[in-house]
């Protein structure tokens, strides 16, 4: 699948906008992130919490040093693309050209679906769920675990994160269980469920919010 077949025209703001304009935005389209443009140039990420210090009738041109620097290039890759959002945990990533256009974004619900859709046999797989406080998650570290205890990997994602705790559910097929469990508990992880797919997916299936946060990697 092309990940650029699904760029989407998302909601966007200008510089020349007021911190209230931003906050009407937020609160309506329910977003935590929004790309900031001066015309077609993209200037950054701006995030909701960015906004509660600051007067309404000041314009975003006063705070652009509180815009974020996340973007990605139009000639990305895949792994470009799971990088970012791993790595910044937002839903829209931005798309630039070498211009420094704005082209778009690209939804994380979106592309997952897609991925969800391939067909992929993962019924003899199993389902972990772990957490960590929030500043010690790495998603890279997870799958440096699995990797070291042979664990092959289905799919994954963030089922919950706020400045406390990070929750991640996986899925994947294990070598032994048991060895698996110890390795994520010296890294600091809580366990909080491990199921068999097999007995799970149906009710997973018909959970909506499952379909459109499920990453196959």
């Amino acid at each position: 699948m092309k990940l650029k077949n699904h760029i989407q025209a998302t909601p966007t703001l200008e510089l020349k906008d007021s911190i209230q304009d931003a906050k009407h935005l937020f609160e309506q389209t329910k977003r935590t992130s929004v790309a900031v443009l001066d015309d077609k140039q993209y200037k950054g990420l701006l995030f909701d919490d960015d906004l509660v210090d600051y007067k309404n009738e000041s314009l975003l041109n006063h705070i652009k040093t509180k815009l974020k620097d996340i973007y990605l290039l139009e000639d990305f890759t895949i792994f470009d693309w799971l990088n970012t959002m791993s790595l910044y945990q937002i839903q829209d990533i931005p798309l630039i050209n070498l211009n420094n256009e704005y082209l778009g974004s690209l939804n994380i619900n979106d592309i997952i679906l897609k991925f969800s859709n391939t067909g992929l046999n993962v019924d003899k797989s199993s389902v972990l769920i772990l957490s960590k406080p929030s500043d010690e998650f790495k998603y890279s570290e997870v799958f440096q675990i699995l990797e070291a205890n042979d664990a092959k990997v289905y799919g994954s994602y963030i089922n919950h994160t706020d400045k406390n705790q990070t929750e991640i559910v996986v899925n994947i097929h294990h070598q032994g269980l048991n060895e698996l469990l110890q390795s994520f508990r010296r890294y600091g992880y809580n366990i909080i469920s491990f199921h068999r797919e097999d007995q799970h997916r149906e009710t997973l299936k018909n959970n909506s919010e499952y379909l459109s946060k499920y990453l196959t990697v």
